[in-house]
């Protein structure tokens, strides 16, 4: 079976690709887990840090304690590594974005496994054998392999009912969620 996709990614669909390489190794324990939405929880990590941090230099002029100074630093360390990681994140979307080529790709199901063809450019395969799972999330339908450094495929989730189709008929031996 042979699957036309259109090129590039957009932002929503490389937000949840950075999602899921992060929740990786969560997903191979269990594969039907909620994908975490790791943006998200850093943004709300530095500012529970920011308010911490105000709340502790306010009190600070009126009790100046060891403890105070102390929970000070933390809050400041955490709010460092928050807006670090935010941003870490941020630039991992982008670089999705800019870097996927915007040339169509083609995916090929045959009995050996996945093969991923993207024009002139190039070729990926990945055998069934080493794929651990097909999910389907809110924008991708992703072929994860078996190995935590390996490559996993992508596809829009507008070939899930495809991709899902031809596993069931064709008595594939992988994990399907979604």
């Amino acid at each position: 079976m042979v699957i036309e996709t259109r090129g590039g990614m957009t932002k929503e669909e490389a937000r949840e690709l950075v999602n899921i390489s992060s929740s990786f190794r969560d997903l191979k324990k269990n594969p039907e887990a909620k994908l975490k939405d790791y943006i998200r929880e850093s943004l709300v990590l530095s500012i529970i840090a920011f308010v911490l941090l105000v709340i502790l230099i306010v009190t600070h002029f009126i009790s100046s304690s060891v403890l105070n100074t102390v929970g000070m630093v933390l809050a400041a360390v955490c709010l460092v590594f928050g807006i670090m990681f935010h941003i870490m994140l941020r630039s991992r979307i982008s670089a999705y974005v800019r870097s996927v080529s915007s040339d169509p790709k083609k995916i090929v199901l045959d009995e050996n496994g996945i093969e991923m063809i993207n024009e002139g450019v190039q070729k990926i395969n990945l055998d069934w054998k080493n794929v651990y799972m097909v999910r389907a999330f809110e924008h991708l339908v992703v072929f994860l392999s078996n190995d935590v450094s390996g490559i996993s495929i992508i596809s829009s989730i507008d070939h899930k009912d495809e991709v899902f189709g031809y596993i069931k008929e064709n008595h594939i031996n992988v994990k399907t969620v979604g």
